[in-house]
């Protein structure tokens, strides 16, 4: 039985064993490669739901390698708290909210930074008010990314 996991690997024959790590709760459901064929050539709302789901996710794997393409540690830092709000942020009008996960150590290991590092750039964000924790939520005001998210 060959199981879809990860989505990135639906169009290709062989079988990948990968564990997964995911920044908030989740729910990983496996299923078989017969199941999808027969369900997409049923239903082509289902074939385009998943299309749309696989452009989707290639889309989110491009913003953040783009993020981690940046020289500058402050730059990288902005770029990832920007693809964190777009992808798992709730949207708050005038600001994004970030719920529980995330930390100074989890950013820094993200952008491939020290965590001294990124304390500081964190701090620098806070003292502008571009950043608030409360309690431990993010609160990340949207001026934060007047020229760096699309």
């Amino acid at each position: 039985e060959q199981v879809l996991f990860p989505i990135s690997n639906l169009f290709h024959p062989k079988e990948v064993n990968e564990l997964c790590t995911a920044l908030t709760d989740c729910t990983v459901l496996g299923l078989p490669r017969e199941l999808m064929a027969f369900l997409c050539k049923a239903n082509d709302d289902i074939f385009l739901t998943l299309f749309a789901l696989i452009n989707d996710n290639e889309q989110q794997h491009m913003n953040y390698n783009m993020a981690l393409t940046s020289k500058f540690a402050k730059d990288r830092i902005i770029k990832l708290i920007c693809h964190l709000c777009q992808t798992v942020g709730y949207d708050q009008d005038e600001f994004y909210e970030i719920k529980q996960f995330l930390t100074i150590q989890l950013m820094s290991d993200m952008a491939g930074i020290s965590r001294e590092t990124a304390g500081h750039i964190i701090h620098e964000l806070k003292d502008e008010k571009l950043v608030v924790k409360d309690h431990k939520n993010w609160l990340v005001s949207k001026h934060l990314f007047n020229d760096v998210c699309v």
